[in-house]
């Protein structure tokens, strides 16, 4: 399910910070630039995906174009497909509720979330799990881990795959997958989902795939703190968070 809408560019990003954005189109190209052989394109960049911006240039159309600060290379992306997401969109919620006070249930049989304060309910949603496959020698199991967690890091953005998609069948590409929540070192998170809308189903390499503005709920809900000011400046928020619950 998407949208077309189209953005009026920001006039101007102060030195040294960076601005959320969100793809507000089916999809749109992103391009490289180099001395050497000029834009090219690179990747495409999808409905509700969400990326870093730190620069704004002249673009290969001659429009206002954002430089995109990605975990594995810089491209750019014009300024007419992506929005920036506001301040007020990414404020923490019930930040008075303390540490204790606060759990995320995950139930497997049903794909449900269940988001608590006092013990009590406050947010509930679909999700798609990690689906059974057949291991190879050294893969990790793609099955949701059970037991009891914390969310130990939060990441705005994060681009999954390591460039080199061609390299394995089981080789995925996904840059600006969105709020993402670690539970495990081993790289298991909540985040957003813009490739599917198959909720209920599992189907992931072990994350917990949520709908993208679920999943920004969770991102401002969930400890560790942030603040939008933090926003500005940092990649991540790391620390001691909400506790996790995986169950059958």
């Amino acid at each position: 399910k998407v949208k077309i809408l189209y953005n009026k560019p920001l006039d101007s990003l102060a030195e040294g910070t960076r601005q959320l954005v969100e793809v507000t189109v089916p999809f749109t190209q992103a391009y490289l630039k180099s001395n050497r052989s000029g834009w090219q394109p690179n990747l495409r960049l999808y409905y509700e995906s969400v990326h870093w911006i730190d620069a704004i240039v002249e673009g290969p159309d001659g429009t206002p174009w954002y430089h995109i600060d990605d975990d594995i290379v810089g491209y750019y992306v014009s300024c007419l497909h992506v929005r920036p997401i506001p301040h007020e969109d990414l404020s923490p919620l019930s930040p008075d509720v303390p540490l204790g006070k606060k759990r995320i249930d995950v139930n497997l049989t049903t794909q449900v979330l269940t988001a608590l304060e006092y013990d009590k309910p406050v947010f509930e949603s679909k999700i798609a799990s990690g689906a059974p496959s057949v291991r190879k020698p050294g893969q990790l199991d793609t099955k949701t881990p059970i037991g009891d967690f914390r969310i130990f890091e939060k990441k705005p953005s994060v681009h999954m795959g390591d460039g080199n998609l061609v390299a394995d069948i089981d080789d995925y590409e996904l840059p600006g997958v969105s709020w993402v929540l670690y539970f495990t070192e081993f790289g298991h998170a909540f985040h957003g989902t813009y490739w599917h809308d198959n909720f209920g189903t599992p189907m992931s390499h072990g994350c917990l795939n949520m709908r993208t503005s679920e999943a920004r709920w969770l991102f401002r809900w969930a400890l560790p703190a942030h603040t939008v000011e933090d926003l500005a400046t940092k990649y991540y928020f790391r620390d001691y968070g909400t506790a996790v619950r995986i169950f059958y």
